[in-house]
């Protein structure tokens, strides 16, 4: 309660740049557990009038609108790393992470009610040594096929389902999920027959890929083709954090780096925000979230966080598809600040979820929400 008192109330607060733009900020408040972002990035997801949040300790909920507090929803002693919504089916939800109270929890939840009751995986992957789970670090959900899920494990590993989470399979019939940094993955709603993935692996050595989807040979991922980075270095290590497209520009898949925003598609990348190493201006940062304008191809939102402590949110704004990049300030002051996800929240706004250090009570990353109107 320490925290939900000083935030009961809605704040009402607006920040403008040098440049005459400006937008109005509410502050939904900090979440009363830790963050479980260090691992992934897309714990948030907008279910019908509420807002559902991933943390180290299961999912949080609160109203969009009024001043509503932040309960939990579910999911107690998983610490969740992703979360996903159904493709046509707004009250359905996807969860996934580790467990942390009982390591041989299912990683995988669904919900059929927008996240008030949660059904678990039934069979997944584990470890071979204790019979732990496997942490599910990344979802994609197949968009012709929304039955058939596939998850980012370790490494490269994949594993996939094809009755919405209840039982998963390693693609290929690996049996050991593979050692390695976590990965991300993503299915363009244009490309339903290919797998993204975004890796960093081995050597500081980044990459982009593509596999093949046969839905008549649903467990089995071919044609692995790296179409950014890998063997020729382009990507250097620039590690992949995250993935995302739109509809305003359907083939193209974005891709948030280590210190860059690329641009990727049938005839290669570009990138669009680009940041050398030790850089303040543009600062290298670690792009985490990217929101895409549904109706304006050359406009986007993306941020993260620099490796080090971050003396002001990293969150920018282009609107002619990187040839411009503002910054857009925060207006009130938060330590180290980190941009972990930027969705749509309604017409007007966008959900902005930032992790950062919790000063009051001890070092621990928190996370706080705010509405942001003005980008739209």
């Amino acid at each position: 309660m320490r925290r939900i008192a000083l935030l009961a109330a809605l704040v009402q607060l607006s920040a403008c740049d040098n440049s005459g733009h400006s937008e109005s900020w509410r502050d939904l408040g900090e979440l009363p557990v830790s963050a479980a972002t260090e691992l992934n990035h897309t714990p948030l997801i907008v279910s019908g009038d509420r807002v559902l949040v991933g943390t180290s300790d299961g999912i949080w909920a609160r109203p969009l609108d009024g001043a509503g507090e932040w309960t939990q929803s579910g999911l107690a002693g998983i610490g969740i790393f992703t979360t996903r919504r159904h493709p046509t089916i707004e009250a359905t939800v996807f969860a996934a992470g580790q467990p942390v109270a009982d390591p041989q929890a299912p990683p995988f939840y669904r919900s059929d009610d927008g996240g008030n009751t949660w059904v678990p995986g039934a069979t997944f992957p584990r470890n071979s040594f204790d019979q732990s789970s496997e942490p599910y670090f990344d979802l994609a959900v197949a968009p012709d096929d929304p039955d058939r899920l596939y998850a980012n494990l370790s490494g490269p590993s994949v594993a996939i389902s094809t009755d919405g989470g209840l039982n998963w399979a390693l693609a290929n019939g690996e049996t050991e999920v593979f050692f390695g940094d976590a990965c991300v993955i993503h299915i363009l709603d244009s490309m339903p027959g290919t797998l993204f993935q975004g890796c960093e692996a081995p050597l500081d050595n980044a990459w982009i890929a593509t596999q093949d989807i046969d839905p008549a040979n649903p467990f089995t991922l071919s044609n692995f083709t790296f179409v950014a980075g890998g063997p020729d270095f382009a990507l250097e290590n620039r590690r992949p954090n995250g993935l995302a497209s739109g509809p305003a520009r359907p083939a193209t898949v974005y891709a948030g780096l280590e210190g860059a925003t690329i641009a990727l598609d049938d005839s290669g990348f570009d990138f669009v925000f680009r940041a050398e190493d030790g850089s303040e201006d543009p600062p290298y940062v670690y792009v985490a979230a990217i929101w895409l304008d549904p109706d304006d191809a050359d406009h986007f939102v993306f941020g993260g966080g620099i490796n080090g402590e971050n003396t002001e949110l990293a969150l920018f704004e282009t609107r002619d598809h990187g040839e411009t990049i503002r910054r857009i300030r925060t207006p009130r002051p938060l330590t180290d600040p980190s941009v972990e996800q930027v969705v749509t929240a309604d017409d007007d706004a966008l959900a902005v979820l930032v992790s950062h250090v919790d000063v009051i009570s001890d070092a621990s990353r928190r996370l706080t929400l705010f509405l942001v109107e003005g980008l739209r």
